[in-house]
């Protein structure tokens, strides 16, 4: 085309700020497309969840940002009704309607909407699609669908995917679970996330073994399964006593993992709590191999992150790591199977010279570059406009 694009994104879920990891990548894809010269925006109902939330807001205010270069409208406001989806729904399409009217004041009508996860975008996109004619395109995300949560909604979001131009997943495995649990679904694409220019433009340094430090960053929840790296390390370290394990991350489990940490008498553990990219960054650059537990994942940014630095990978058959992993990168255990992962962590402890580390780098890079996925996602958006 020889317009410049005009893409509106509307999220399910954003960052709040540039260290914030919930939602990091729908702002680095649009970063990304914005550096293809396309116009991007971005309006976002952000309700937020009252517990733990210092704010609370009597009613909802707009709030404008130019975040290098992308047009940001949030609707400020907190979610008063934590147990009523369907009245989330409506005050998400309500809030987005209000954005969309000043955003196009300010700034045009759009060509072409990115939807973010049908639940809640979905419903927010199709009302701007259907009133103004403009095609979308969904990326779905959320692994709500792993789960058969709100399945009540189910025949709603097959109606939403059938009325857009595209359907796009963050993984190949992931396509195939969205093709078999939506009703009628469309056929689905995959789109994986990119991996942000600050993981593959930072020194590597060179790390010794002696100790040997294992790293995991999660959220703390029971689906990430950290019981299982522990458990898996105690055994690890009884061979190894100098190695080490850090966790990243906080949640509902934390207490929880730190009474197993004490009743399985492991040593060399410690809980790094919550962590800005940067500090993760660093974290990495002293790591030997990455680990992650979880049941289940729609695809694993933290993975490639890892790679990015250099760092083995240790996963679980969790899905969404199919379209990253092969044994030059690291490798793929059973599903909660202690054995297995410590012999993983053997294996990989054994094998670490062998994984170089500009060569993980140079894999994640031609994989999941800013560039490469972005270039791929604008000749989406030109086949749909074209046609």
């Amino acid at each position: 085309m020889s317009k410049k694009i005009h893409i509106l994104v509307i999220p399910s879920w954003y960052p709040d700020n540039k260290d914030d990891f919930e939602g990091s990548f729908f702002r680095e894809q649009s970063l990304g497309a914005l550096k293809q010269k396309c116009d991007v925006g971005i309006i976002f109902p952000d309700l937020k969840d009252l517990r733990g939330f210092e704010k609370i807001r009597i009613f909802p205010k707009i709030h404008y940002e130019n975040d290098e270069g992308l047009r940001t409208y949030r609707m400020l406001w907190n979610n008063w009704f934590p147990k009523m989806i369907f009245l989330q729904i409506l005050f998400f399409k309500l809030l987005g309607l209000i954005l969309f009217k000043r955003y196009v004041k300010e700034f045009g009508k759009p060509d072409i909407i990115h939807c973010h996860s049908v639940m809640m975008g979905g419903w927010l996109t199709e009302k701007i699609s259907d009133k103004h004619q403009i095609p979308f395109v969904i990326t779905e995300h959320n692994s709500m669908f792993f789960r058969g949560r709100h399945k009540k909604y189910y025949t709603k979001i097959s109606e939403i995917c059938n009325k857009s131009s595209l359907c796009l997943s963050v993984s190949s495995d992931y396509c195939k679970i969205l093709k078999k649990t939506i009703p009628d679904s469309p056929d689905w694409i995959p789109h994986n996330n990119i991996v942000s220019q600050k993981f593959l433009s930072t020194n590597i340094k060179k790390k010794e073994k002696d100790p040997f430090v294992f790293l995991s960053i999660s959220s703390l929840y029971k689906h990430k399964n950290v019981p299982l790296i522990l458990e898996s390390f105690k055994i690890f370290n009884e061979h190894h006593p100098k190695s080490e394990l850090k966790i990243i991350g906080v949640g509902s489990a934390e207490s929880t993992l730190k009474t197993l940490k004490e009743k399985l008498k492991v040593k060399n553990v410690s809980f790094l709590g919550r962590k800005t990219r940067d500090q993760i960054v660093h974290e990495l650059n002293k790591s030997n191999v990455f680990v992650l537990g979880t049941k289940y994942e729609t695809f694993g940014v933290v993975l490639i992150e890892s790679i990015s630095m250099g760092v083995p990978v240790i996963v679980t058959d969790c899905g969404g790591s199919e379209d990253i992993m092969n044994k030059e990168v690291g490798r793929v255990t059973k599903q909660n199977d202690v054995e297995d992962m410590y012999k993983s962590m053997i294996d990989v402890h054994n094998r670490y010279d062998e994984f170089i580390p500009q060569n993980l780098r140079d894999y994640s890079n031609s994989k999941f570059s800013e560039k490469k996925l972005s270039t791929r996602l604008v000749k989406h958006y030109e086949n749909i406009l074209n046609n």
